[in-house]
């Protein structure tokens, strides 16, 4: 399983970097490890004149380097030959993730185009799929976990670099981007039943620069339920 963990490489991260390796240590089985810490937010500021800043109209450079580097990991998988699972820093798993994933994988009975949201969310699936491993959804939810295929990748990095190639400005985070253009980028979007990854800088294990959540000491309350 080659896994894409999204990192902004500052010392103030470097718990989160930490939390990353410590839970990776207790997985049994292979997986191959890539930080995807390009695009720095340091270099969204107003004397930066490249079309990944101007074009990304949003105000907040945390948000414009976490978009950017999602990029970079859908493109790196579109050009490799198998899927990625990408992860956010701040991502919370259990030691069974990669063999929960396989089985996700299994799943798809051959499906070559797909986009699979592994992460816990307050208004996840509806209670009638339960019985169901994975569900067929419009749109994705947040983007701190997810599979993607290299096809699906591909498609997603072909609308980003569109916009590039237009000079046409857009205003998406990461995971509202893939819910705004699933439809135009012909995306299978599954959801899975099972949350796999529940987000650190959500249920108050670290605090956030995009949402301005503090961390709290009960946040393995909202964990791992």
């Amino acid at each position: 399983m080659n896994i894409y963990c999204i990192h902004e490489r500052l010392d103030k991260y470097e718990n989160r970097m930490l939390n990353i390796q410590r839970q990776l240590c207790e997985i049994e089985d292979e997986y191959n490890l890539s930080w995807v810490d390009s695009f720095p937010a340091k270099d969204f500021n107003h004397g930066c004149y490249t079309p990944f800043n101007n074009l990304h109209l949003s105000r907040n450079k945390a948000e414009k380097s976490c978009f950017w580097k999602h990029y970079d990991a859908l493109k790196r998988i579109s050009n490799s030959d198998t899927h990625g699972l990408v992860l956010e820093d701040d991502a919370a798993f259990k030691s069974s993730i990669v063999r929960d994933c396989k089985t996700l994988l299994n799943a798809l009975d051959g499906e070559e185009n797909y986009y699979i949201n592994i992460e816990y969310c307050s208004y996840d699936v509806p209670i009638w799929y339960l019985n169901k491993t994975l569900v067929k959804m419009k749109g994705t939810k947040r983007a701190a976990g997810y599979l993607v295929s290299p096809l699906a990748a591909k498609k997603l990095c072909d609308v980003i670099e569109g916009y590039l190639a237009r000079q046409e400005a857009f205003n998406y985070p990461a995971d509202a981007f893939v819910t705004s253009c699933w439809e135009q980028a012909e995306l299978n979007i599954f959801w899975s039943v099972k949350p796999l990854v529940w987000q650190g800088s959500k249920t108050g294990r670290f605090e956030s620069d995009l949402s301005l959540r503090k961390s709290t000491k009960h946040f393995l309350v909202n964990e791992f339920v």
